[in-house]
């Protein structure tokens, strides 16, 4: 067999090798499920929302558009958190940024924005500039949460923390707690779809506590997290490009 005949062999062999490789992990790649955990947290997702609630059907299109099915975890959000950082879920679904966190997880580009906000009973007259003008009264956040750290970080602060934030307006109207923090969409969306009857019992304090925005991050125990969360911004980015993203929010209202 002539030297030409011998190179044009191997080179069709490497050839075929790489067709095979690029065709089985594209194949993995579209039949790849990955398993997101979070907490319900209406309206952005929700075990009964119809399609999980908007955040959810945001998430799952830019996923789908390059190749991955996404299943969601409704659990409390420690257990969330916990079990992400060990690798019993491929990461979080609608999570804060963190610098701690990043020890664990890749991040996401941001997928939507959260005005978080203090609510008090409508009574009360309650006004801050800084943190530390609310050391007189007790506030209520959930427990392993992005604000619970960063009011920690205000030692004159008196915290309660609970699992979910509706144990917090539960103590806010039996005055166990003055002020709690949570999501403004989320908790207006609470109040007006299942407690209608504490509409005018609460008010917003302003100004906001911070705006926070939302990502949806990959743990780290995972070997191509940082593949997984670069697939899903180039996801994010095609949805976005063809009018799915607007589609979406505009379809809940938003």
């Amino acid at each position: 067999m002539g030297r030409m005949a011998i190179i044009y062999r191997k080179a069709l062999f490497m050839t075929m090798v790489a067709i095979t490789l690029c065709t089985s992990l594209s194949a993995h790649s579209e039949n790849r499920i990955i398993t997101l955990a979070t907490v319900n947290w209406e309206p952005f997702f929700g075990s009964n929302l119809p399609n999980g609630g908007f955040y959810t059907e945001i998430s799952k299109s830019a996923f789908e558009k390059v190749g991955y099915q996404l299943e969601t975890a409704f659990v409390p959000w420690k257990r969330a958190l916990t079990g992400a950082i060990h690798g019993n879920y491929d990461g979080l679904l609608g999570a804060y940024y963190t610098e701690d966190r990043t020890k664990y997880f890749s991040y996401t580009n941001a997928v939507y924005d959260d005005e978080l906000v203090f609510f008090s009973r409508a009574e009360d007259d309650i006004t801050f500039k800084e943190l530390k003008d609310l050391s007189a009264y007790k506030i209520g956040v959930r427990r392993a949460s992005a604000q619970s750290d960063k009011l920690k970080k205000e030692p004159s602060l008196t915290i309660e923390e609970v699992n979910e934030d509706l144990q917090s307006l539960n103590k806010l109207i039996a005055k166990r707690i003055d002020l709690f923090v949570t999501g403004k969409i989320y908790l207006l969306n609470l109040i007006n779809t299942n407690h209608p009857e504490l509409r005018n019992r609460i008010k917003i304090v302003n100004p906001a506590f911070q705006v926070e925005k939302l990502y949806n991050p990959i743990t780290k125990k995972i070997t191509d997290h940082e593949k997984i969360a670069a697939d899903f911004n180039r996801g994010l980015e095609l949805i976005k490009k063809d009018g799915t993203y607007n589609k979406i929010l505009k379809k809940y209202g938003l």
